[in-house]
Order: C-alpha cells, then sequence, then structure tokens
C-alpha cells in the first residue's frame, strides 16, 4: 500500500516561494562561511568551513534547479531578497569570534534549518512534488554531518578556554 497522500499544504507558488528562502539561506551560509574562514586561526576549522562550503553550494544549486523546474526564472532565484534573513546574517556575520560563530551556526541556524526542511517535506504534495522531497532528503544527510561536527567543534572551542556561557548568550541571541 502507497502511504504517500496525494495534494499537500502548499499550491505550487507557495511551494517556489518558499524553495526560494532556502535559496537565500543556502547562499547566505556559504558566504558567511567563506567571510568567517580567512579569519579563523584553526586549522581544522578552516577544512571543515571549506567542506561546508561545498554543501552548501552543492544545496543551493539543487535548490535552483528544482525552482527552475517550478518554472521559476533563474533571475528571480538569483535577485531574491529577504530583509529579515539579510537581518539574522548581519548579526550572524558579526560574531565575536570563530567560537561564537560555529555555536550560532551549527548550533542554531544548521538545526533550525534542518527542521525547515522537514517539515517543507512533510506538508509538500507527497506525489507531485517528490523531486523536493528527494532532493531534502539528500540534502538531510549533509546537514546531519555539519550538526554534528559543530557540536564537537564547540565542545572544543570551551575546552580551549571560550567561555561555555558567552557562546550560549550569542546562540540565545
Amino acid at each position: 500500500k502507497d502511504a504517500r497522500r496525494l495534494g499537500g499544504d502548499f499550491t505550487v507558488e507557495e511551494n517556489a516561494k518558499r524553495l526560494l528562502r532556502f535559496f537565500l539561506f543556502e547562499r547566505d551560509t556559504l558566504r558567511a562561511i567563506a567571510g568567517w574562514s580567512m579569519g579563523t586561526p584553526e586549522f581544522e576549522v578552516k577544512v571543515e568551513f571549506g567542506r561546508h562550503i561545498y554543501w552548501h553550494a552543492d544545496a543551493g544549486m539543487k535548490i535552483r534547479t528544482r525552482l527552475t523546474e517550478l518554472r521559476t526564472a533563474e533571475e528571480t532565484t538569483d535577485k531574491f531578497q529577504s530583509d529579515e534573513i539579510a537581518e539574522f546574517f548581519a548579526e550572524l556575520i558579526y560574531s565575536e569570534s570563530p567560537a561564537h560563530f560555529v555555536a550560532a551556526l551549527y548550533s542554531v541556524l544548521l538545526p533550525a534549518m534542518k527542521l525547515a526542511y522537514v517539515e517543507h517535506s512533510a506538508h509538500t504534495d507527497q506525489v507531485a512534488d517528490a523531486p523536493t522531497i528527494r532532493m531534502i532528503k539528500q540534502l538531510l544527510v549533509d546537514y546531519d554531518e555539519m550538526i554534528a561536527w559543530g557540536k564537537v567543534a564547540i565542545e572544543a572551542y570551551v575546552q580551549g578556554g571560550y567561555e561555555e556561557a558567552s557562546l550560549h548568550k550569542w546562540q540565545y541571541h
């Protein structure tokens, strides 16, 4: 028996609007990581940043391709902006230290994005939007690995002398 349901909670237009936001988050995330990689002294963190930049670029390209399949013009995708998303990234990139950036990115942003992807998959049309669901399943593999790495990196920063309370305060902010 096929457990998928026909029909979802989003129109095609709403689905595309949500995917545009996902695309913008992926693009801005890779840009933020790229910017912080230059000022991060820890070699091990730089190496992971490089890998994660690739994964976010790959995610962005997959979403961009899916938007094209949903008949969203590439120009619309590339020019899409959101004041709320821009405000969030303005705060993120001005983190006090690499440890604060890692704490915000891997304990706040990426878990929130993962949840948004999971919820989107659950509420979109399980039959007609199967390509989006498949794409999100692929992205979540990388998200799980990045979030797990982030937890270990934050622990290492704390063991290395960063105040855990300061990192938690920044995460809350």
